[in-house]
């Protein structure tokens, strides 16, 4: 069974300290000076080539034959000011900037005594020590995708003297650790002070005094990509929430806190929304952290991070930095970084969206040479959103070529396409197709037309590095069943862990919130990772006996009972088996093999609940807009022929007031809704953009509550695709749609009939007041209020209006035709009812007329009387016959009665 690490339980816990605090941004490059030098403490001669920093910066100097030094541009803060020399004692002196000044600090070190001994050599040695080195570089360098471009550079002056009997392994050195990080572009001296990594609690602690030195690219694209992956590794950092926390940025920084670990509910999560403060003022400028128990913190790009105070005495200054260094414990993903992923305290983030505005490629490079570099180095971290649209745009208008990487961009979307996008996209034949689909994907979802970025695409990017990261698993996608949850519906609202040892494998609950219902995923641990299980009972040994595998389920309910109706009430059942269980000997045994078959058949029942509820929930769900609220509405769309190849889009928008918020019953108030239609081509550029806003007051709905306006747009294409969005800014809230339309080419005597729609009213045009024709289609010298719901009321007034084109005269100019309509409730019919629904008695509802004119367009308008169908879905046939050419056409239209 593969070992787990960072769980809530048996969490890793780990104290990186770096003794060095405060960094202000606040302070510019006019900040303070330390000056000094530096003797021997015997001879009292100054001493050369001694390096003085501030720990954790990358501000330093050395001293010269004099042993003066100079410190330059240092902010306000609390540092640890380290003086090394390879012949004398370390040295670290505390010292405080509250404001920019010159300091003086002059130091005398004291000789280090050099001690000789004998060393015994062995043919193990050599071995056994490369063994303590692998595993202390995974410890101390970690395992993110920095790691990999993070290199010791002089491992051979670390030692390991731990005993393996007492399971902790520890290292140390005399020596400098030189280390050459070009993920982010530093070589760091470290000077370890301790290290020690206990096996039993997984728990590391290492103090290191670290000096950071900036790299020199080799180009243009390797400093790009220095900035990116530093933005990367900052934002959502331990370090980034104690400044967003002090400085109370936390929801614009998109962090989200929750208390954790409830008493008596061991790994449960808890979902209430931290409202305490979490520092309390201690001295001027500083506050110590003040609360209690275990917080849960969730940043939208790394996930799941716990933080609990291991010293009621920390302290954290305006800059974000905290003392004492080891005064706080983390787990989860904060628990991952390591030397890989550190920053100099001097480091400042250029922008709020890393991704956005430090591109992984360099001006001029082309996107999709650094994207398929990224693929077929595998570093999958460092395709970030932005890249991947540009590279979209050069493989569709540039060159399609790249065949490893549009198979790689079709592999990062595998767990969001729809069973409709997985059969085009086997159909499809060539690259430059497979690249114009991708685009399409992405552009289709872009909640943001007309801008630079695509947040859908940047936060399924950042959902994919994080179950890569995370989840990683023995998969042809790289990550286990709980990443590929993690990629469709983004982090859980709750969810909780449990290590069975002896009993069963370990196992993970996640509950999400969606559309209002509480849906649950259970995994348990296979040999390549976590994966999916409906039964609970699955994640114990078969081979356990009735009554300890009676109770193991009874626990495993227990621990779930909050998290979901259904274990909740299974656990309730099993307290009212258990009570039935009594007597002792072979009577007992009975009551235990039959309450556990009882407790098995309604895990049966949750299982066949959860299946159901997966099933019917949508392929993703995207949190991009958290903060803000959905916007709800309804947009019908009609297409109706203008004569001279061109047609006329109608788009009726619908409102309810109860999903609304209106400024005022008066004709003032500053609310409104701004609905954007934009309609693009097949090669996804836009050919038109319409704008139109609705003041959002109590009298511009109607007696139903309703709000509708209708959009006309004339338009020549065959095909396109429609993008609505609408927006109240005054309530943040925004809803988005979209859809395709395609318009079939008839010829001029070809029988063929428009959109078939239903309308709330059909009136003469002419008694329409001009304030109220945006919420009418002025067709025909007719009103009508297009109806935009999917619903429609059985006792209101609903009117069936179309046209039809195409009709022949006869010799004498005359046209003739039949109309016929047919309302059947959905649901299995017979071939002969689905070949011919206009066979008697068929349908619920069923008319014909026949119509005698002279145009050979018309249209056909009726009042529909729905009043004696019972609630449900239902489809209408329209079948126009026309006589003198002895040709017919139907349409259908689905409806929902309520």
């Amino acid at each position: 069974m593969k070992a787990k690490k960072f769980t809530i339980i048996s969490a890793f816990i780990l104290f990186i300290v770096l003794f060095s605090a405060g960094y202000s941004s606040a302070q510019t490059r006019t900040g303070s000076t330390i000056t000094g030098s530096v003797t021997d403490a015997v001879t009292g001669a100054p001493v050369e080539n001694v390096n003085l920093f501030l720990a954790g910066t990358t501000l330093g100097a050395a001293t010269g034959r004099d042993g003066g030094y100079l410190i330059r541009n240092i902010p306000a803060g609390i540092y640890d000011l380290i003086i090394s020399h390879i012949s004398y004692e370390l040295k670290t002196v505390r010292i405080k900037i509250m404001a920019p000044d010159s300091f003086r600090y002059d130091f005398s070190l004291q000789p280090r005594a050099l001690k000789g001994e004998e060393i015994g050599v062995s043919a193990a040695a050599p071995t056994k020590w490369k063994k303590r080195l692998h595993k202390f570089t995974k410890l101390f360098i970690g395992k993110s995708g920095n790691a990999k471009d993070c290199k010791i550079i002089n491992p051979e002056v670390i030692d390991f003297p731990g005993d393996a009997q007492t399971g902790v392994f520890t290292a140390a050195t005399d020596s400098v650790i030189r280390i050459e990080n070009r993920a982010l572009g530093y070589r760091l001296a470290v000077i370890l002070k301790s290290f020690r990594y206990a096996e039993k609690t997984k728990t590391l602690k290492f103090t290191v005094y670290p000096k950071f030195t900036p790299l020199q690219p080799h180009n243009d694209k390797e400093a790009a990509a220095w900035l990116a992956r530093r933005s990367a590794a900052y934002f959502g950092s331990l370090r980034h929430f104690v400044k967003s926390l002090v400085r109370g940025t936390l929801a614009e920084d998109h962090f989200t806190l929750f208390f954790a670990g409830r008493p008596g509910k061991p790994g449960l999560i808890a979902v209430d929304p931290v409202s305490d403060k979490l520092t309390e003022p201690f001295s001027p400028g500083l506050n110590r952290f003040c609360f209690e128990g275990v917080i849960q913190v969730h940043h939208k790009s790394r996930g799941d991070s716990w933080l609990k105070i291991a010293n009621p005495q920390t302290v954290v200054d305006y800059a974000g930095n905290y003392y004492p260094p080891d005064g706080l414990a983390v787990w989860g993903a904060w628990a991952q970084d390591r030397i890989a992923d550190l920053l100099p305290l001097n480091y400042q983030p250029e922008s709020a969206n890393p991704v956005s505005s430090v591109p992984f490629y360099a001006a001029g490079t082309p996107a999709v040479d650094s994207l398929e570099k990224a693929v077929r180095s595998k570093k999958y971290d460092m395709i970030f959103g932005d890249l991947v649209v540009a590279a979209l745009d050069e493989l569709v208008f540039k060159n399609s070529s790249h065949g490893e990487v549009i198979k790689q961009l079709h592999k990062d979307i595998i767990d969001i396409m729809s069973d409709k996008d997985i059969r085009t996209w086997k159909s499809l034949q060539t690259n430059r197709r497979r690249a114009e689909f991708l685009r399409r994907f992405w552009l289709m979802r872009d909640l943001s037309p007309g801008t630079k970025i695509n947040e859908r695409l940047n936060e399924h990017y950042k959902r994919l590095r994080y179950a890569r990261k995370f989840y990683a698993a023995s998969t042809p996608a790289g990550y286990d069943e709980r990443g590929k949850i993690l990629i469709k519906y983004g982090q859980p609202n709750a969810k909780m862990s449990d290590v069975n040892p002896g009993i069963g494998r370990s196992t993970e609950t996640w509950t999400y919130l969606i559309n209002g219902k509480q849906i649950v995923f259970d995994f348990v641990d296979k040999i390549y990772g976590y994966a999916l299980m409906y039964n609970l009972d699955e994640s114990l040994i078969t081979s356990l006996n009735p009554a300890i595998r009676f109770a193991a389920l009874g626990t495993l309910l227990r621990q779930r009972q909050d998290l979901g109706l259904n274990y909740f009430n299974a656990y309730n059942y099993y307290l009212e088996l258990e009570k039935g269980i009594s007597g002792a000997g072979r009577d007992r045994q009975e009551k235990i093999k039959q309450g556990l078959r009882n407790l098995q058949r309604k895990l049966n029942e949750i299982v066949t609940e959860q299946i159901k509820e997966h099933a019917e929930l949508p392929v993703s769900i995207s949190k991009q807009l958290e903060g803000i609220g959905e916007l709800p509405f309804s947009v019908r769309a009609a297409l109706f022929e203008n004569g001279a190849d061109e047609h006329i889009l109608t788009l009726a928008y619908g409102f309810q007031k109860d999903g609304l918020k209106p400024a005022g019953s008066g004709k003032t108030g500053r609310g409104e809704i701004v609905i954007k239609t934009v309609l693009r081509d097949p090669g996804l550029r836009d050919f038109d953009i319409r704008d139109d806003k609705i003041p959002l007051r109590t009298a511009s709905f109607d007696k139903r509550g309703e709000l509708i306006r209708q959009i006309q747009i004339p338009v020549r294409r065959r095909y396109f695709y429609v993008l609505a969005d609408v927006a109240d800014s005054a309530e943040m809230r925004r809803g988005f749609k979209d859809f395709s339309v395609r318009n079939p080419v008839f010829g001029d005597k070809q029988l063929h009939l428009s959109s078939v729609i239903f309308a709330r009213d059909v009136v003469p045009a002419a008694s329409i007041d001009e304030a109220e024709k945006t919420a009418f289609l002025i067709r025909r010298d007719l009103a009508i209020q297009m109806n935009p719901f999917a619903e429609l009321a059985a006792g209101e007034p609903v009117f069936l209006y179309f046209e039809i084109y195409g009709l022949r005269r006869n010799a004498s100019g005359a046209t003739k035709y039949d109309i016929e309509y047919t309302v059947n409730p959905v649901g299995k019919k017979g071939i002969i009812a689905r070949l011919n629904p206009f066979r008697k008695g068929r349908g619920k509802i069923s008319i014909s007329y026949t119509q005698e004119g002279r145009e050979i367009n018309d249209y056909f308008s009726i009042r529909l009387d729905l009043s004696k169908l019972t609630p449900g879905k239902y489809e209408m046939i329209v079948r126009v016959k026309d006589d003198n050419a002895n040709n017919a056409k139907e349409t259908r239209t689905s409806f929902v009665l309520k």
